[in-house]
């Protein structure tokens, strides 16, 4: 099979290589086309908070309470009035970023229980401290 090849002077080459190698080859040259298409829309992937115009941005990201307390205050005194499941999933959801999806598969359970319970752990904190 024999193979053309563009180097960066313009310059065409032709190789001769076995059909398994050829086969590589082009498989390999579309995957990166198709990777390089991917990558070559930015407007599909850039989030709204990065526009900024004369040192101004004009989109931020919603605030989110729960989250600026934690920030804020100590962490501890905030999951004092949970119990210890909802003190670990809270901690696990809020904190660390975990999903509901990676939790409910470490402990055997379905995602909307998780999620629920999450909710329910937030809304005691919120009730209790705010």
């Amino acid at each position: 099979m024999k193979i053309e090849y563009k180097d960066a002077d313009g310059k065409v080459l032709e190789l001769e290589v076995s059909d398994e190698i050829g086969q590589f080859y082009f498989s390999s040259v579309k995957e990166a086309k198709k990777s390089d298409r991917r990558n070559t829309r930015p407007d599909r992937h850039t989030s709204l908070e990065s526009f900024v115009y004369e040192d101004k941005r004009f989109f931020t990201a919603p605030s989110n309470p729960m989250q600026e307390a934690v920030e804020d205050c100590e962490v501890e005194r905030l999951l004092s009035c949970l119990n210890d499941r909802q003190r670990e999933l809270v901690r696990r959801c809020v904190i660390e970023g975990w999903s509901y999806t990676e939790i409910a598969v470490q402990e055997g359970k379905d995602e909307s229980a998780v999620r629920h319970a999450v909710k329910r752990a937030l809304k005691k904190m919120k009730k209790t401290f705010f």
